[in-house]
C-alpha cells in the first residue's frame, strides 16, 4: 500500500494513493533487435502500432503498440550498449503472458511461422481445478513469452450478472 510522506497536505496525498487504477497501462520490453521484435509483435501477434517508431533522445529506438487494452512500449537497447540474454533466475518479471481462446490453434500458427516452442501447451500440476493449459515461446530475444487458455471463472461470472 501507497503512504504518503509527512507534509501539510498530507490527506490530499493519501486521496490521491487511494484513486490508483489497478488496470495495467502498459509493459516495456527492451530489445536487441528492434526491427525483429517490431515484426513479431504487430505481424505475428497482429497487434496495431499506436505510435510509430522514433527516436527518443537519439539513443534509442521506441514504439507503443496496442495489445487490445494493454499497451507494449517496444524500445531497443540503447545505442553503444549490448543487451543481456534471458535469465529466468533474475528477479522482477519473468515472463508476459497471453490469453486465447484455442491454445492449440495459436500453437500451430506460432509454428507455421518459425516460432521456437519453449513447452507445448500442458496443465500444470496445482491443486487449482481451474488451471488453465498453459504453454510457452521463446520471443524474438529469447524471452519466455506465455499463451494461456482462458476459462470463465464461475465466481467472477455471478458478479458480472
Amino acid at each position: 500500500m501507497l503512504q504518503a510522506v509527512t507534509s501539510p497536505n498530507k490527506s490530499y496525498l493519501m486521496r490521491c494513493a487511494m484513486k490508483i487504477n489497478p488496470k495495467i497501462h502498459h509493459v516495456a520490453i527492451q530489445t536487441r533487435d528492434f526491427e525483429k521484435a517490431l515484426y513479431f509483435y504487430t505481424k505475428v501477434l497482429g497487434f496495431k502500432i499506436v505510435k510509430e517508431p522514433f527516436s527518443y533522445k537519439g539513443l534509442r529506438t521506441l514504439t507503443w503498440i496496442d495489445m487490445g487494452g494493454m499497451m507494449i512500449e517496444l524500445f531497443s537497447v540503447k545505442k553503444g550498449r549490448e543487451g543481456t540474454d534471458f535469465d529466468d533466475t533474475r528477479v522482477g518479471s519473468v515472463h508476459i503472458a497471453f490469453e486465447v481462446e484455442n491454445l492449440f490453434a495459436v500453437f500451430d500458427y506460432l509454428r507455421k511461422h518459425n516460432i521456437r516452442i519453449l513447452k507445448e501447451p500442458f496443465k500444470p500440476p496445482t491443486s487449482d481445478p481451474l488451471q488453465p493449459l498453459v504453454g510457452f515461446i521463446a520471443g524474438p530475444d529469447g524471452e519466455e513469452i506465455e499463451f494461456r487458455e482462458f476459462i470463465v471463472i464461475p465466481f467472477l461470472q455471478e458478479e458480472i450478472k
